[in-house]
């Protein structure tokens, strides 16, 4: 992976990321022949085969039955048509970036009648026709760090909640951005949890090696750029924005499966917040 710490000039493509990152992510699905494929028969045949249980239990608690629900940065959908299934939701809207990923969620609703939609989008640009539609709303591993300003994400997602909508996020901790995973040259099999990066940092993560977890390899790719925040970022963002956190909890369970050699040192590589829009 490749650390840009410098300035930012016009045409760069951290300058220009969400464009950037819309392209790579639709090069890697286009590159991953066979992703998510078999969704539709994992739907049709398993309760929760995407959830981890813990999330499972926190999105029952929620009680969805009969509400609306939507999901930010839903990546195939698959999660969304798991919670709408199984958890008896009236219906379901998912928004991602990626126009190829999209269609195939919408291909797998179709084709398991799970009342969801999915719309392609920039998620900070979630327009005023879904403002107060959902009485809850979801992020999980892996969608907060595409987002730079956590506050403008907060803000469209409060928009789009119900007064007194829930929101839930099931995330890698903040923590995990500090360790290196297999495949960079910070990597120490022999001391997988040696702490290589800074907790505080303000210059993005930028790499051109593709998307491993879709596509099954490294590859040259365009450019994906990430960005890491604290903990303190991200219950910041959301108590500026309305939201009431009624509960955080830290497992030591890795949902990213980046840091599975981790879990037997007992430290947060996840958490689970839920907060309510007030």
């Amino acid at each position: 992976m490749l650390w840009y710490n410098r300035p930012v000039s016009e045409g760069d493509p951290v300058k220009n990321y969400v464009k950037g990152n819309k392209a790579a992510w639709e090069e890697a699905f286009d590159r991953a022949d066979g992703y998510g494929e078999g969704n539709v028969e994992r739907l049709r045949n398993e309760a929760f085969p995407f959830l981890t249980p813990e999330f499972v239990l926190t999105l029952k608690d929620a009680d969805l039955k009969g509400k609306k629900v939507a999901q930010f940065l839903c990546n195939n959908g698959r999660e969304l048509l798991s919670v709408v299934k199984n958890l008896g939701a009236a219906s379901g809207v998912g928004f991602d970036i990626a126009e190829n990923m999209v269609a195939q969620a919408n291909r797998h609703a179709a084709a398991t009648g799970i009342d969801c939609t999915f719309v392609a989008t920039d998620v900070l640009k979630v327009g005023r026709a879904w403002e107060g539609r959902f009485d809850a709303a979801f992020l999980t591993v892996g969608a907060l760090c595409w987002i730079e300003r956590l506050d403008a994400l907060f803000d469209v997602v409060r928009r789009c909640l119900k007064p007194g909508g829930i929101l839930l996020i099931h995330e890698m901790h903040p923590l995990t951005n500090m360790l290196a995973v297999p495949g960079e040259d910070e990597y120490d099999p022999a001391l997988p949890e040696r702490i290589v990066l800074p907790y505080f940092r303000d210059v993005p993560f930028v790499d051109a090696m593709g998307m491993h977890y879709m596509v099954g390899e490294h590859y040259p790719s365009k450019t994906f750029t990430s960005f890491a925040h604290t903990t303190a970022e991200i219950l910041t963002a959301l108590i500026a924005n309305r939201f009431a956190i009624r509960s955080f909890t830290e497992h030591p369970i890795d949902v990213s499966d980046s840091f599975v050699d981790l879990e037997r040192f007992r430290i947060p590589l996840s958490y689970i917040l839920t907060a309510t829009a007030v």
